[in-house]
């Protein structure tokens, strides 16, 4: 066959690669290199029928894989021989079709980009000031789509019928707004309205807009309607405002997010370096919590934003709607989900005013349905490695392409905490944006709506469950009352298999599963777990010594149980009067020592459990750091700040000669007797890292995967880089997924395939 014969080629395309301005990109391509065909959406993805020869469809795919739209991810593209068909003279885009299960990933929502944002500011573009602006490059996707694939009759925008000038750039391939589903204008678009706190409209549109930055200007607390629900927005330098917002939400501790117009605004308030801000300025526009300034050439926020830690969760305005308002206000705001904490943020006018009437003065509200909610993402930087703290809005729904398929379709309800749901379908795994905790009816309602969206979306009736084991978690009870297959799997085993799974790791591993409490094989409460991974099988070689938690859930809140827990294992009751000096004691009267101490010799509502995230509590109590905490990994948060790197360390911890449980009484004793705090902290800190040092050291042949909610702490994380990039030892933490519960799902679903 020569390489010049002119042949028919159908060439399958799967990944994110609808929304994102695909089928216009393939069509320049072929028009450009004179290919005859067509492309279209199918439920799979994008599908190609060209005609060429061999070496024009080589370097066409080439061209197809190298110059996608950035916003675009390719997984598979397989390009095969047809027979002869019927083809136009010149490339063309068909009509969407599809009947088959939808298997085509989908885009999450996008940032405005750089070209919307000169046309909204553009006094001679239509779209002047139109807080919808949108393109194939940026806007809402997975927060208006009913189905898919991703076209206009699919989504929330069906109800508004296009005017003349935006159907032609909807039809026009060659312009960057062909197929853009949610494209619209002042004339056929969504409306934007200003309401009082009766629900009453004062404006709308552009005048909606100034309004509402001039009562955040006035102080007061403002409830805005973004892409995957509504923000409570202030004044971020007002200290009253961001007072009251919290006085609003039932929010008194737990650092607030802050939006900035642009990087040059950003800048004066947080040190940013070029990686920081390029993943600020992306099409996922994540929250980063970063290093704050001590301070600014401009107006200081409020003490009140991030009390007590060094580091400040910033995002830039990320809508068209934010971007307008951020100009006229011209100060960083707060912007943080609608909703009592705990709860799922909020996504319509009427709930907003039924859940949280009270909670802000006005609201800018607009009547383009959000159909699935979606919070914000969050991330970090550990030293230079990116943390994900929250998967939401721009990252998430995200699919894992893997190299076998589910034999079944496969449904993960996850844990209770930083809850998401995973689907097991074909060869892909699909993890939901962030759930949250299921801590109350509206949380339980955003769970099943979330499930239903993602079973909808792939049109994927579920044949198997898998859940965790812990009995009272209301998603394993969910999963135990359907009446499908179900199989429970082990929590911590679950946070390590994620992990193999999103980096294709098929060969036995040696996981450090560290985090605050997950129900283990023996019934008891597990968190500072070595095991031996052997594919869907594990081994757990190492924990410490239990320590009860003292009033249950009660501990959690209060570290400073912990460390009497602490004390009493290490001592026994009747030395405790010798450490009555130390501060975690010194905040209990006699009375409350004498009630506890008899729960821990009785063990009455003290269950036993393992976690490094509560010896983390017991060391900011012992430090007199935080005695009781106003939100989870609130002390691991202080600790940190309080690290020295030029503390040196003198070994403490040692492996057991014998059993499986590593004693940590060397360390706390330091700790007691040590006088400064920041020496203590960061021998703590030292004292992890070497014990992962240790273990890994008697398996050098085995890749390390350290994951779980303890592996957050950007201290710790920086120590183990270092300590791998010395060792050679290949190390390997989850990146896409967070390391806390929040990718217990996938790890469960993963399972499943391992198993079958």
């Amino acid at each position: 066959m020569s390489a010049k014969q002119k042949l028919y080629w159908h060439i399958e395309i799967n990944g994110i690669v609808q929304g994102v301005g695909f089928r216009p990109f393939v069509y320049r391509i072929a028009r450009q290199m004179n290919l005859p065909g067509t492309v279209r959406n199918n439920s799979a993805g994008v599908e190609i029928q060209v005609c060429g020869s061999n070496d024009d469809i080589n370097v066409f795919c080439e061209r197809i894989r190298t110059e996608a739209p950035r916003v675009s991810r390719i997984e598979t593209l397989t390009a095969t021989i047809t027979a002869p068909c019927n083809l136009p003279e010149s490339f063309t885009i068909d009509a969407s079709h599809g009947t088959a299960p939808p298997l085509t990933s989908i885009s999450p929502d996008l940032a405005i980009c750089h070209e919307c944002l000169q046309e909204m500011f553009d006094p001679r573009n239509r779209r002047y000031l139109y807080p919808f602006i949108t393109c194939t490059h940026c806007g809402p996707r997975y927060t208006i789509m009913a189905n898919i694939p991703y076209d206009r009759p699919n989504t929330s925008m069906a109800a508004f019928a296009m005017c003349d000038d935006c159907r032609q750039e909807y039809t026009d391939p060659v312009d960057r707004r062909y197929h853009a589903q949610p494209v619209s204008c002042f004339h056929c678009g969504p409306t934007l309205r200003f309401l009082n706190q009766q629900s009453q409209c004062l404006a709308t549109q552009t005048d909606a807009v100034r309004l509402a930055a001039r009562e955040i200007l006035q102080g007061n607390v403002i409830a805005v309607k973004g892409l995957g629900g509504f923000h409570l927005l202030c004044d971020a330098t007002n200290h009253r405002a961001v007072e009251s917002l919290r006085e609003r939400k039932h929010r008194y501790g737990k650092p607030l997010a802050v939006m900035f117009r642009d990087r040059e605004h950003l800048l004066s308030y947080s040190p940013c370096d070029e990686t920081a801000l390029q993943l600020l300025e992306s099409h996922r526009a994540p929250i980063v919590l970063l290093e704050r300034l001590p301070h600014s050439r401009h107006r200081p926020l409020s003490e009140l934003v991030a009390p007590g830690v060094p580091t400040l969760g910033v995002f830039l305005a990320y809508t068209p709607l934010h971007r307008l308002l951020l100009h006229l206000v011209n100060r960083p705001v707060v912007a943080t989900s609608a909703n009592i904490s705990d709860e799922p943020i909020i996504t319509n006018v009427h709930d907003l005013y039924a859940r949280l009437s009270g909670g802000f003065a006005f609201a800018l509200d607009h009547d383009r349905p959000i159909l699935n909610g979606c919070d914000d993402s969050v991330m970090t930087f550990a030293g230079t490695r990116p943390l994900m703290l929250r998967s939401g809005r721009g990252y998430a729904p995200v699919s894992f392409p893997l190299e076998h398929s589910f034999p079944q379709h496969v449904l993960a309800t996850g844990p209770q905490q930083k809850v998401t749901i995973a689907l097991g379908i074909e060869d892909q795994l699909v993890v939901s944006p962030h759930i949250g905790d299921l801590e109350s009816p509206e949380s339980l309602q955003f769970f099943s709506e979330t499930r239903k969206t993602l079973c909808r979306l792939y049109q994927s009736e579920p044949e198997r469950l898998q859940h965790d084991l812990h009995p009272r978690y209301m998603t394993t009870q969910w999963a135990l009352q359907q009446g499908v297959h179900c199989h429970g799997v082990q929590h911590h085993h679950a946070h390590a298999l994620a992990v193999m799974m999103e980096h294709g790791l098929h060969e036995p591993a040696l996981a450090f599963v560290w985090d605050g409490t997950g129900y283990g094989t023996d019934n008891t409460l597990w968190g500072a777990e070595t095991l031996l991974l052997h594919g869907e099988s594990c081994e757990r070689l190492y924990t410490i010594h239990p320590l009860r938690l003292l009033g249950g859930e009660a501990a959690v809140r209060e570290p400073r149980r912990i460390a009497l827990a602490c004390l009493l294992q290490m001592y026994g009751p009747d030395a405790l009067p010798a450490y009555r000096h130390c501060p975690s004691l010194r905040s209990y009267s006699d009375g409350e020592l004498q009630i506890l101490i008899k729960a821990w010799q009785k063990g009455v509502n003290a269950p036993l459990s393992t976690s490094v995230g509560r010896l983390f509590d017991a060391v900011a109590s012992l430090c007199g750091i935080c005695q009781k905490a106003d939100y989870e990994g609130q002390t691991g948060l202080l600790l940190e700040a309080l690290f020295d790197p030029s503390v040196p360390y003198p070994p403490l911890v040692s492996l057991p000669a014998a059993g499986h449980r590593i004693d940590y009484r060397e360390l706390f004793n330091y700790i007691l007797l040590g006088s400064d705090v920041r020496q203590s902290v960061s021998v703590f800190f030292r004292a992890l890292v070497h014990t992962i040092e240790q273990i890994s050291q008697q398996h050098p042949q085995l890749p390390v995967i350290c994951t779980g909610g303890v592996f957050q702490n950007r201290v710790l994380v920086k120590l183990l880089d270092e300590y791998f990039q010395c060792s050679g030892q290949r190390l390997y933490m989850p990146v896409v997924l967070p390391p806390n519960d929040a990718s217990i799902a996938a790890g469960q679903a993963y399972a499943a395939l391992l198993s079958s």
